[in-house]
């Protein structure tokens, strides 16, 4: 990457960005299509921790 110097991912995963939060939403095509009219913004961590969990739980169950 060319501005691999200027990044750390780390701090990136690390900064909450006031999460987690819940907003409310309005817009009726987004209500039907996520089916609720609450979305839930979790912090970036949590989300790096699921698609390492997911990944882990691949590789467990196909060496079963």
């Amino acid at each position: 990457m060319a501005n691999e110097d200027k990044k750390d991912f780390n701090a990136m995963l690390n900064d909450s960005k006031d999460m987690p939060k819940f907003q409310v939403i309005t817009d009726e095509k987004s209500i039907e299509k996520y089916g609720g009219d609450r979305m839930y913004f979790a912090p970036p961590i949590d989300y790096d921790r699921n698609i390492c969990f997911d990944c882990c739980m691949g590789e467990f169950s196909a060496k079963k």
